[in-house]
């Protein structure tokens, strides 16, 4: 299948909410952060179960208002040093279905459930947030459940049927993506195998322009080195 791609510098996702700067203090656990605005030390939403390493006490962040039981508000940014980085995975398969029209979403197969599936195949969405010397690196934390994702595209694959992993890279200093060997070298071996059964992969890039995602154009994986990234394993 192809992707239905915009025209480069076209608004793909506008947070509806406005949307505030604060100071982002620690993150309790995966899905909860504080934040300070003013004198205000508030408990915010982080919807986004990566390590995301360069989210680090006295960064730059944006939040928006929502009513939840324990927060106010959500984390939608953070400031890194290449512009702001979107956090709220949310977004993802809103983002992605403008790229695959006319699929459905959130399709149960075998035993798994994918983001989309169209007419002959299905397609997973991933969000890549991290990049190393102009490298996206997919993915920022180790995750059983992409690579279950993963495994399941191959048995698509190897069906008969066409099957598609789409990256999101949500960051301008990325030029090419590659699987993140040192972090989760099972998904990069995964990867590997899928690429080799056939499952199409893509890697779009994307600014965030406050309040909006802007998309900018499909980036290669990464050529002329190991498809696995080795220079960056495990201490």
């Amino acid at each position: 299948m192809e992707l239905s791609l915009p025209m480069p510098g076209a608004a793909v996702y506008k947070f509806k909410e406005s949307l505030s700067q604060a100071e982002f203090l620690e993150r309790p656990n995966r899905f909860l952060s504080l934040v300070r605005q003013g004198e205000r030390v508030r408990q915010c939403h982080l919807h986004d179960p990566g390590r995301l390493e360069e989210l680090t006490p006295g960064s730059v962040v944006l939040v928006r208002e929502v009513t939840g039981i324990k927060t106010s508000c959500s984390v939608v940014a953070f400031m890194s040093s290449a512009g702001w980085v979107p956090v709220d995975s949310r977004i993802h398969s809103e983002v992605a279905s403008l790229f695959l029209p006319g699929a459905r979403r959130e399709v149960s197969v075998g035993k798994s459930r994918l983001d989309f599936a169209y007419e002959g195949g299905y397609v997973e969405v991933k969000g890549c947030t991290l990049v190393r010397d102009g490298r996206g690196l997919f993915p920022d934390s180790p995750t059983r459940r992409g690579r279950k994702h993963l495994e399941e595209l191959i048995r698509i694959r190897q069906s008969g049927q066409e099957a598609g992993l789409l990256f999101l890279v949500l960051r301008e200093d990325a030029t090419c993506l590659a699987p993140n060997e040192g972090t989760d070298p099972l998904f990069a071996a995964a990867l590997q195998v899928a690429l080799l059964a056939g499952v199409q992969v893509w890697a779009l890039k994307f600014a965030f322009r406050p309040p909006s995602l802007v998309y900018l154009k499909r980036i290669p994986l990464c050529a002329n080195r190991p498809l696995c990234d080795r220079r960056h394993s495990k201490t």
